[in-house]
């Protein structure tokens, strides 16, 4: 019977050690930092509420950030912003990255208001997918890499998607171009002269490259990529143009 006894309490010593050990990480997690104005050091997660602004500042963010509708996220410093998790902006006014942040998932940003900014920039690096879509503001992916695939779809604002190297397909594809600029538009300080229109120019890609049904009266330009496997450009509205390429498996429809 002591036998017993003494058996049934080590196991019981057990049990609970094992339960407070995989209850502890969740006592030590502090929860999501809001961010409504200038941020740096270390946080588990960063969340930017309805209609604020945030700029992160050589931070390090362990999990994702979160910007919630008619809210604005900028990343900047030396040394740069990291981000573990991913970048997520719904119904954001903008989201934009500068000086080489890192994002260990994915960038997807879903809204953006007429006059702003929202992409990334020189050296920012992308670990999984990048999107963004419905942006009336200027779509800026410059001098970056994306690990994966990168998708810009149907949006009404400027694109500029050059000097990329991405690991997967590039998607461009029902946006409206217009002629002229958005009224108000004012670029950051690292952009230099505004380019109008879409420019997808100069862009290393390891799978295809589809430019399809990007319609509106703006010049729309596809140059100097170098694709691994098939360079797609089809049903977009003039002007258009649609090289020179380098495309490994062959360039169809309005690009050479």
């Amino acid at each position: 019977m002591r036998l017993r006894t003494a058996i049934g309490t080590v196991a019981g010593s057990l049990i609970s050690m094992a339960l407070l050990a995989g209850l502890s990480p969740r006592f030590a997690y502090a929860g999501p930092t809001t961010c409504t104005g200038v941020l740096t050091g270390a946080h588990d997660s960063v969340v930017v509420p309805k209609g604020a602004d945030c700029v992160l500042v050589s931070a390090q963010v362990a999990g994702n950030v979160r910007v919630e509708e008619d809210a604005s996220l900028l990343t900047t410093g030396l040394p740069s912003t990291t981000i573990g998790g991913n970048v997520h902006g719904i119904h954001s006014r903008s989201v934009f990255m500068q000086f080489a942040t890192q994002v260990g998932g994915n960038f997807h940003v879903h809204g953006g208001d007429a006059g702003t900014t929202s992409g990334f920039d020189i050296g920012a690096r992308i670990g999984g997918n990048a999107m963004i879509e419905l942006n009336a503001g200027k779509t800026f992916v410059d001098a970056a890499t994306v690990v994966h695939q990168l998708h810009v779809a149907r949006n009404t604002g400027p694109i500029e998607v050059e000097f990329n190297t991405v690991g997967g397909h590039i998607r461009i594809e029902d946006n409206i171009i217009e002629a002229l600029c958005t009224p108000g538009f004012t670029p950051p300080p690292s952009f230099g002269a505004v380019v109008c229109g879409m420019s997808a120019v100069g862009n290393i890609v390891g799978g295809n490259m589809q430019v399809l049904r990007n319609s509106g009266d703006g010049t729309k330009a596809v140059q100097g990529n170098t694709v691994a496997r098939r360079l797609v450009c089809r049903d977009n509205d003039d002007p258009f143009v649609g090289g020179p390429n380098t495309a490994g498996s062959g360039a169809e429809g309005q690009c050479f």
